[in-house]
């Protein structure tokens, strides 16, 4: 299993029908300011799945894996990390703010009463990052790629959710029901941690 490149304009549809059904502020931003069609599809998958015959992005195909998905995503966000101009948020909306392992960890910050993971330093370990991915909401789970905020606050403004959009470089997505899809900006940065042609 790995990262392959995909260019389907079905993968590119689903991507944008789960941007804009996120359920949070920054889906939405996300979903009304940024085009996507400038970016690629980098899609972790078997290596012997026949992507073109893939009729629904949300369901498993034979083979996969969500295990070494969730570790092939957080390699990547730990590449990207590795520059520290760089955050991933990754959207909560099922979590309350209230509850004991979101409201006491490091790494949490809200908007309003919407909950999120704020991955930021190299020093992250890789442990951390597959425990922010599995402790996400699915249907749909997002995460952003985009430049840190200047101080690491609790809270998120309108205003952070602007600079997150605007500065926007990628969005990973659920797909194949244990895997995820990555719109990613080749153009503004290099895809981090490699991919399967």
């Amino acid at each position: 299993m790995h990262t392959h490149e995909v260019k389907l304009p079905s993968l590119a549809e689903y991507v944008l029908e789960q941007v804009a059904t996120g359920y949070t502020a920054l889906s939405r931003v996300v979903s009304s300011r940024v085009g996507f069609s400038a970016g690629s599809l980098f899609l972790i998958m078997p290596d012997d799945l026949v992507v073109e015959r893939v009729e629904n992005w949300n369901w498993e195909p034979k083979g996969m894996k969500w295990r070494i998905a969730d570790r092939i995503l957080a390699d990547h966000i730990k590449a990207y990390l590795r520059n520290t101009a760089n955050i991933v948020l990754i959207q909560d909306f099922e979590t309350k703010p209230t509850d004991p392992n979101f409201r006491h960890d490091p790494l949490r910050v809200l908007h309003g009463d919407e909950p999120y993971w704020e991955l930021r330093g190299s020093d992250i370990s890789l442990e951390k990052i597959e425990e922010c991915i599995g402790a996400a909401s699915l249907w749909p789970w997002l995460s952003f790629f985009c430049k840190a905020r200047g101080e690491s606050a609790r809270t998120l403004t309108e205003n952070d959710l602007d600079a997150a959009a605007s500065s926007l470089v990628g969005v990973a997505v659920q797909a194949l029901h244990d895997s995820y899809v990555i719109w990613w900006r080749t153009d503004l940065e290099p895809f981090p941690g490699g991919f399967q042609p």
